[in-house]
């Protein structure tokens, strides 16, 4: 899990999302409550040979500009919660 100190009133998470062949799945965080998952399997992507071994870059996982404003703890789990299985996390970048 990583784990971000912020300020403001939103954000922003941006990731790098390999294709085809890798599910991605994420759960997001605020001040310690579940705010949010992210998901994408195999199957929801059709097989394209010219793409593998390829990424998407700069894919929003995750945006909440409805924060209140103040200090947050913001964090991001490789995964779901309770599912027990790990998927691959290509943070890219974080806007708060």
């Amino acid at each position: 899990m990583l784990t971000y100190c912020i300020v403001g009133s939103s954000v922003y998470v941006y990731g790098i999302i390999p294709t085809p062949n890798a599910a991605c799945k994420y759960t997001f965080f605020l001040d310690g409550e579940q705010v949010g998952t992210f998901s994408r399997d195999t199957l929801d992507q059709p097989f394209d040979a010219s793409s593998f071994n390829s990424f998407l870059y700069n894919q929003v996982l995750y945006y909440n500009s409805s924060i209140l404003h103040g200090k947050h703890t913001f964090s991001v789990q490789n995964g779901q919660t309770g599912a027990g299985n790990s998927t691959i996390l290509l943070l890219d970048y974080i806007i708060y």
